[in-house]
């Protein structure tokens, strides 16, 4: 409950049991005022009875001596001169005993009734005096009042006046004797009520004090105290409570989850500072890693790419005099070809044949053109240029072999016709034209043959400069060049060469054919071949803007 009371609502609360004690010692000084006016009271009750009692006495005296002027009075002048005095002595004691008797407490009126029917008779019995010497002289009043029964009348009322009186004065004096007793215990009580309701106001305000103000203060502090050493984990004591040292702990229970999360984040960002840095240096390990790499390949690379395009210029030359001795070729197959055209029957089959070889050699040219498109491919191509110039070989050499076949031919068609005599002179001018015509068709293959085999060894080259150009680039992209070739068998033309001259006129127009072939496939190698260098020459440059971009990201990663 005092926990929910907030700190101005507590003082006022003290204050209030302050004030309630203030009002019970105001209310106890109240009753000791009443008490103490209550006792003045019956002091001054008590005094003014026995001031009664000695003013009646003094009354008595004065009426006695009028008394006795009257007794002692000559005539009735003198009489007079006492009895008026006398009666307003009278008329003053008799006011006196109304006050008197009305002054007597309830308490005290059946003893003061013998001494009211005294103080009434005494005044009845003067006043007769007064008149029975006022009317019958001053020796009727003498006689009336001067004996022994009056005077012993007197002094019974005298001293009951004089009891009266000093009873009325230890009333007075019993009264003062109580009255500082009381006062003696008022002065205690009032000093120990005093004390006692101070001490116990004093612990009550320090018990709520402490229980609902220091108390819960001290505590917040506490915890403030831990917060401020680091301890973030006790939790802050009087949270739950509803004035303001609540709202402290709950401001401070704020506070000190606000300082957690910020440790918390602290921690966090602390952890990802070193994250970063250890990111940071493997990063910069692995980049200078990478760039090491990359410069040995992209060096590399280039070294195989001017190779590449060393290659691509000896065989664009090479292809070039190849072209130029196969035109010389072609021309003397042309010219064969007119002389053995009488034998063009014989040599169809070669011809069909050739077409074979043709068909081939052009399935080398579009194996060599998608291998433009792709670089990956630039090997297969060579490898199928290649394996073109090494067929051309066979077809040369089986040229070669016809050649002397029908070389041979016409050795035993002359020997037949030198047989034959006249008859066979005819036949012999023809043998020995398919003679010469094969000794040329010899003569002209064994050039083409050197320049294929010339033509072999640089695509050799190239094809050899390709694959390591292959190869490294299959370390840069890791990408592998899938190379594909299609075998292609020549059918067997051999069948009925020895027959007749008719296979020498097609193997000639197999030849011519051949040399076409050749010319195109050299004019497709040289476009190759210009292709190829461009590409390498295109490489190198592609090779330095990636080393220079290399080179930029690195730089840029290292400055991050």
């Amino acid at each position: 409950m005092a926990g929910r009371l907030r700190i101005g609502v507590k003082i006022q609360l003290l204050m209030g049991v302050m004030a309630a004690i203030a009002l019970g010692i105001a209310a106890l000084g109240q009753w000791a005022i009443a008490m103490y006016d209550t006792r003045t009271d019956a002091i001054l009750d008590a005094t003014r009875r026995a001031d009664f009692g000695q003013r009646a006495g003094a009354a008595i005296y004065a009426v006695v001596m009028d008394s006795r002027g009257i007794y002692m009075a000559r005539d009735a002048a003198e009489v007079k001169k006492f009895a008026a005095p006398m009666g307003k002595s009278l008329d003053a004691f008799d006011a006196l005993a109304r006050d008197w008797r009305a002054a007597v407490p309830a308490s005290q009126s059946a003893e003061f009734a013998k001494l009211d029917q005294e103080l009434t008779s005494f005044i009845r019995f003067r006043r007769e005096l007064i008149r029975l010497g006022l009317d019958e002289g001053a020796p009727s009043a003498r006689a009336f009042g001067d004996n022994d029964a009056n005077r012993t009348n007197r002094q019974k009322l005298g001293k009951l006046v004089d009891e009266y009186s000093a009873a009325a004065e230890r009333e007075v004096e019993e009264h003062h004797i109580a009255m500082d007793a009381f006062a003696e215990r008022l002065k205690s009580g009032l000093l120990l009520g005093a004390l006692t309701a101070l001490i116990l106001g004093g612990l009550v305000s320090a018990i709520l004090v402490r229980r609902s103000v220091t108390g819960p203060l001290g505590r917040v502090a506490e915890a403030t105290r831990r917060m401020a050493e680091g301890n973030l984990d006790d939790a802050v004591a009087g949270a739950e409570r509803g004035d303001e040292t609540g709202e402290i702990a709950r401001a401070l229970q704020v506070f000190r989850d606000n300082m957690r999360r910020t440790r918390e984040l602290e921690a966090a960002a602390l952890a990802e500072q070193r994250h970063r840095a250890e990111r940071a240096e493997q990063l910069e390990h692995r980049t200078a890693d990478f760039d090491r790499t990359v410069q040995s390949l992209l060096g590399g690379v280039g070294e195989v790419v001017r190779t590449v395009s060393s290659a691509a210029d000896d065989l664009h030359h090479n292809v070039d005099d190849t072209g130029r001795e196969s035109a010389s070729v072609a021309a003397a197959a042309a010219q064969s070809a007119a002389n053995v055209h009488e034998v063009a029957s014989a040599t169809a089959q070669l011809q069909a044949s050739n077409h074979g070889i043709a068909e081939r050699i052009r399935e080398t040219t579009a194996i060599v053109r998608e291998t433009v498109e792709v670089m990956d491919g630039a090997g297969a191509t060579m490898a199928s240029l290649d394996e073109g110039a090494r067929r051309i070989g066979e077809v040369v050499g089986l040229i070669t072999d016809i050649a002397a076949q029908t070389n041979l031919l016409a050795l035993n068609a002359t020997i037949e016709a030198a047989r034959a005599g006249e008859a066979g002179k005819g036949f012999a001018v023809v043998a020995g034209e398919v003679k010469n015509l094969a000794n040329q068709t010899a003569r002209a293959t064994d050039e083409i043959g050197r320049h294929v085999a010339a033509m072999q060894e640089t695509v050799s080259q190239v094809v050899a400069a390709n694959h390591r150009v292959t190869d490294s680039i299959t370390r840069m992209d890791e990408v592998a060049a899938a190379v594909a070739s299609a075998a292609v068998e020549q059918g067997n033309v051999t069948d009925s060469i020895l027959l007749n001259a008719q296979e020498a006129a097609r193997g000639g127009q197999a030849v011519t054919d051949s040399i076409s072939n050749v010319s195109r496939q050299v004019e497709a190698s040289g476009a190759l071949a210009a292709d190829l260098a461009g590409m390498g020459h295109a490489l190198s440059d592609r090779a330095l803007s990636l080393r220079a971009a290399i080179t930029g990201f690195l730089a840029d990663a290292k400055a991050i």
